[in-house]
């Protein structure tokens, strides 16, 4: 079995990818494009990312010369607008960032993942800090800042920008996450799923999260998960103070993260290894149904209608700009 990539991708997953998501897979060897030999005719894994123009172009010339199936990863389709033509030469597809309108059988949603380095830093865990964010401060991850700000003592990093240099390094985020005991996590710049969660898991911290609309999106990636979850952030201070009150629930919690996150793995790597080995398509991990159940759901449908598509109209933000300036005039004419 042959794991083939661009010599140009960025390999920031690739510790989740190997080491978890493939780690069942036996005699897997890794190979760039260029060094592949195509009169191979054992199976392969297409590691895909359709996020640079250049590798997207190479992995399309790539697939072009090689006229046989494939197994397919594919991560980066963070806003839901890639070309999907490839997934028809695919035996099965495994990607990051769950879609309603992805109609493939032959589909499984995974985790994004974490940046390599996080992989088992849960061991000497000291909670040090009630709350910690390390990230982008925009929109909606403001008000849920402010309305942790009154949880004390707290950590927070910004940056300016995903992969920005001045961001802090893995082994300093480590280190605060291990000193962490709730670790909020707010939708990313235009996705739910963001590395965070997998980041803080890894890290043996509980993840508070936010419903996607009426939705708890985090059902369709990570199944019957245990994490704390508002439909709003001010809800989050009354939600986390219900543990600080009760020790033998908070350790309850705590345990429950555990040991429902050492299953999930173990289930996730499971069902991947069983795909590509095509032993059964009976799936363990709970994801699964939920995934081709939100495909049948006009609630879901839609949501992720308004959200990847209808909110990006030029139309529909001209429309929003004049609501909220007629809203700006009644306040003045009230004053």
């Amino acid at each position: 079995m042959y794991f083939v990539y661009s010599s140009s991708q960025n390999m920031f997953e690739i510790e989740y990818i190997e080491n978890l998501l493939l780690s069942k897979v036996q005699n897997l060897t890794k190979v760039t494009f260029e060094n592949f030999d195509m009169k191979n005719k054992e199976p392969i894994i297409l590691y895909y990312s359709d996020a640079d123009k250049e590798i997207s172009q190479e992995i399309n010339a790539f697939i072009e010369k090689y006229n046989q199936s494939f197994f397919l990863i594919h991560i980066s389709d963070e806003v839901l607008d890639a070309n999907y033509e490839i997934y028809k030469k695919a035996y099965y597809i495994f990607r990051g960032y769950y879609s309603p309108s992805i109609r493939y059988k032959n589909c499984f949603t995974i985790p994004i993942g974490f940046q390599s380095g996080f992989l088992n830093n849960s061991l000497q865990k000291e909670n040090k800090f009630l709350w910690s964010f390390i990230g982008q401060t925009y929109n909606d991850r403001k008000i849920m800042i402010r309305s942790l700000n009154e949880l004390k003592p707290f950590k927070t990093f910004n940056i300016d920008s995903f992969m920005n240099k001045n961001s802090l390094s893995v082994t300093e985020q480590k280190e605060i996450y291990k000193e962490t005991l709730f670790a909020p996590c707010p939708f990313g710049f235009a996705n739910p799923d963001t590395f965070r969660i997998m980041e803080v898991l890894e890290s043996g911290c509980i993840p508070v999260v936010k419903k996607f609309f009426f939705i708890d999106y985090y059902k369709f990636v990570f199944g019957d998960h245990p994490f704390l979850i508002v439909d709003e952030w001010n809800q989050a201070p009354v939600l986390i103070r219900k543990y600080l009150k009760d020790e033998s629930l908070l350790n309850e919690k705590i345990n429950e993260i555990n040991t429902w996150y050492k299953s999930f793995k173990l289930n996730l790597s499971n069902d991947v290894n069983n795909v590509i080995q095509n032993v059964n398509s009976n799936f363990l991990s709970e994801q699964k149904s939920y995934q081709d159940s939100g495909k049948n759901s006009v609630l879901v449908f839609l949501s992720f209608f308004y959200y990847f598509r209808l909110r990006k109209k030029s139309y529909f933000i001209k429309i929003n700009k004049a609501i909220y300036k007629f809203k700006e005039k009644i306040k003045e004419k009230i004053k």
